[in-house]
């Protein structure tokens, strides 16, 4: 009889916005790809690997294909918009009008409502300290601020 040896597969944590959000002003902001672009310049993907998986992950984009069980994804798209760069966030987020209109440190909607961003996750699948991390940056007044 062989002798049974774990594996354990590679495996991709997305996190994605609902762009058919039954709120009309967060379908909007989330079916922006400006919106989405500076989400992805925003995530510290380095830090996240770290702090959940010591490092022994490989931060990348997602790609709708695991990459190591097909030849077509490419390095360039695996890399895609992975750089932190909160300038390039900020100003994404300026352009699209999410800006702190009233004051109060923190972005607002396009109709002047406080933008509250709900992450919902499933402990299945990926780690919930992933979820639970803080980040490096967050989204609040008109500059991503570093902790």
């Amino acid at each position: 009889m062989g002798k049974w040896v774990p594996t354990v597969a590679p495996s991709q944590v997305v996190y994605t916005f609902n762009v058919n959000h039954t709120d009309e002003g967060l379908r909007e902001i989330f079916g922006d790809l400006r919106f989405r672009q500076a989400v992805s310049h925003a995530l510290n993907r380095e830090e996240m690997n770290e702090l959940v998986y010591f490092g022994l992950g490989e931060p990348a984009q997602y790609t709708a294909f695991e990459p190591g069980t097909v030849n077509f994804v490419a390095d360039e798209q695996k890399a895609y918009l992975t750089e932190v760069d909160t300038d390039k966030a900020n100003g994404l987020l300026d352009e699209m009008g999410l800006v702190d209109a009233d004051g109060d440190g923190n972005r607002d909607r396009l109709n002047g409502s406080a933008l509250v961003v709900n992450l919902q996750y499933s402990s299945q699948g990926a780690p919930v300290q992933m979820a639970e991390t803080k980040p490096s940056c967050c989204i609040t007044s008109n500059k991503l601020h570093s902790y």
